[in-house]
């Protein structure tokens, strides 16, 4: 009975079971482990007769090199933001600034505290705590 050979362009059963699994966890987006494990199953599931070519593979290879760089690239970029935003927000620390309350009325008030314990920075202004840098719409020296 001669094997038919899966080509690389069509997913085996297990790699179609893997991105199945995937899309429950985000539908738009697959990660770097996923790529990978994708590829290992590709590889494993061809036909030894018809192997895959060099050039797709190098071509998946480069893929997934610049899928880790942008995946690097993006978490770089947050812990950047994060400490950016902690820094913003300990400069405002004694300063009288105009804020939005929850009720969105504009408050003013001089910043007492700051928590940066969370991924965002949090604000207590005038005794109201748990405020957002994002709440903070003007400073006064």
């Amino acid at each position: 009975m001669p094997i038919e050979p899966i080509p690389v362009t069509e997913l085996t059963p297990a790699a179609a079971a893997l991105a199945a699994k995937s899309d429950k966890k985000n539908a738009s987006q697959l990660g770097k482990e996923d790529f990978l494990k994708l590829l290992i199953a590709q590889l494993k599931n061809q036909d030894p007769s018809n192997a895959q070519d060099m050039e797709s593979m190098t071509q998946q290879m480069t893929q997934f090199s610049m899928l880790e760089q942008l995946t690097n690239l993006a978490a770089s970029t947050e812990t950047s933001n994060v400490s950016l935003a902690r820094t913003h927000a300990v400069e405002l620390l004694g300063n009288t600034v105009t804020y939005k309350d929850r009720d969105g009325s504009l408050k003013e008030g001089v910043v007492e505290h700051v928590d940066t314990t969370a991924a965002a920075p949090r604000l207590t202004i005038g005794g109201n705590a748990g405020l957002l840098l994002a709440d903070v719409v003007g400073v006064k020296s």
